[in-house]
């Protein structure tokens, strides 16, 4: 969730966490911008938050230790109100590689790419579905050999409970 843009073509808030928060920050552009893609691959294959914050400024200081701080150049083209507030203190380095080492190779690349700072320099949709990650082994494997786990929410239950009783009234 948005809104405003404050004339400038930026937005001024969002609602949703660090995955939209370079939202904040950037222009809007055309087309699909995949930062969220690359914050939900890398929680994914990490199994926790990378980058949990509790106000805007520390979402960013978090985006920025992990992604390193944008160069002089951004901040001067982003136009950004304000810029000194979001601006870090200290320049940080890129950790991507470093933070998620053990990660798949092929999933580390297309990571890196999804989590520029600048949005000119992340994939499109259409390269990142190009990226080795997609056709690097392990494939996604079929879905009949995932687990099955039984039915949690409440309309599996009365289902399952309701197929128990058919099965019964059948048996019987």
């Amino acid at each position: 969730m948005t809104s405003g843009d404050n004339g400038t073509g930026l937005q001024s808030y969002t609602g949703t966490g660090y995955h939209g928060c370079r939202i904040i920050m950037v222009p809007r552009l055309g087309g699909v911008d995949l930062w969220s893609a690359g914050c939900i691959l890398a929680e994914l294959l990490a199994g926790k938050p990378i980058m949990p914050g509790r106000t805007e400024v520390e979402q960013l200081h978090k985006i920025f230790k992990l992604c390193g701080s944008p160069t002089e150049e951004y901040w001067k083209k982003s136009k950004l109100p304000h810029a000194t507030i979001f601006k870090p203190q200290q320049p940080y380095k890129r950790r991507i590689a470093d933070t998620f080492k053990d990660f798949p190779q092929s999933a580390l690349r297309l990571i890196e790419t999804l989590l520029a700072i600048d949005p000119a320099d992340r994939l499109t949709a259409t390269s990142a579905l190009k990226s080795d990650f997609f056709t690097t082994e392990p494939y996604a494997c079929d879905p009949s050999s995932l687990p099955q786990y039984p039915p949690s929410k409440e309309m599996d239950a009365k289902r399952r409970d309701e197929e128990a009783r058919r099965y019964v009234t059948l048996g019987s």
